[in-house]
């Protein structure tokens, strides 16, 4: 295994959740190999998406109350600076045969929980082109 990237290689990551176990979880995967956000609803992804650069998000679909994934994806792809931002979708709520639907949405990508960390690092190496995390 190579060593993490310096801090100032490390990809910014914001993780969209609104439970705490599922953004524990993820940040417990990431933590050695990128710099991390947390925001716990979709109005906060949006505001952070739109004060801050990322290389990456990461997007649950069901927020619980206010703005799901899909209308958080269509906020931050309407921001200049985000068009292009690679968002990979995170849910436990769909199949792997609805992958398709999440990349015509808008996606970058599509992870069905529960995410192993092997699946989330090749996943995000792929989006991010990198080699290997």
């Amino acid at each position: 295994m190579s060593d993490p990237p310096s801090p100032e290689k490390k990809p910014r990551i914001l993780i969209v959740d609104d439970m705490d176990i599922n953004c524990d979880l993820l940040v417990f995967y990431l933590q050695q190999i990128a710099s991390l956000d947390i925001a716990y609803t979709g109005e906060a992804a949006v505001i952070k998406a739109a004060q801050n650069s990322y290389d990456l998000i990461l997007l649950d679909i069901c927020l619980g109350s206010g703005i799901d994934g899909f209308e958080v994806l269509q906020e931050i792809r309407s921001q200049a600076s985000n068009v292009d931002l690679p968002v990979i979708a995170i849910t436990g709520s769909a199949t792997e045969f609805e992958r398709d639907d999440f990349l015509e949405k808008g996606f970058t990508e599509f992870l069905p929980k529960p995410v192993s960390k092997q699946e989330l690092l090749n996943l995000i190496g792929k989006v991010l082109r990198k080699d290997a995390y």
